[in-house]
């Protein structure tokens, strides 16, 4: 059975670290298989919400959305996902921030429009396969 380590301090108070937690399991009787890392490596990843949004001027398919992601700038970023929508908050990575599969972001043109950035799926995050759409937070 798998167990996120959330619910064993709902009922532990431990301050050691994982790993000490599974020797202290395994001393008292319990079994611990692995100890899995899910989606762990989020630095520069931050919550941006899409304050305004417009058509693609060369894309049907793509739009142009400003992004607050808590900065003084706000950021413009071309994104493709179905599910965008104003006023919706969804993991973004700005400029410089390496992704959890080694890619570090760079500016680019896509078609014709700088991106500042990326609004995230949950398969470009680590957390899954899924890449139907934005994961919405």
């Amino acid at each position: 059975m798998k167990v996120p380590v959330s619910w064993l301090k709902e009922y532990v108070d431990f301050e050691d670290s994982i790993e000490g937690l599974a020797d202290k399991l395994t001393f008292a009787g319990l079994e611990v298989e692995a100890i899995e890392t899910i989606g762990s490596d989020f630095a520069g990843v931050v919550v941006g919400q899409v304050v305004e949004m417009e058509p693609h001027p060369d894309a049907d398919k793509l739009r142009l959305c400003t992004v607050n992601y808590g900065a003084e700038e706000m950021m413009k970023v071309v994104c493709g996902a179905p599910n965008v929508e104003v006023g919706g908050k969804y993991p973004f990575a700005p400029v410089g921030t390496t992704l959890p599969c080694g890619i570090t972001l760079k500016k680019a043109k896509i078609r014709g429009v700088e991106s500042m950035g990326m609004l995230c799926a949950k398969d470009e995050l680590g957390l899954g396969e899924d890449h139907s759409g934005l994961l919405v937070l």
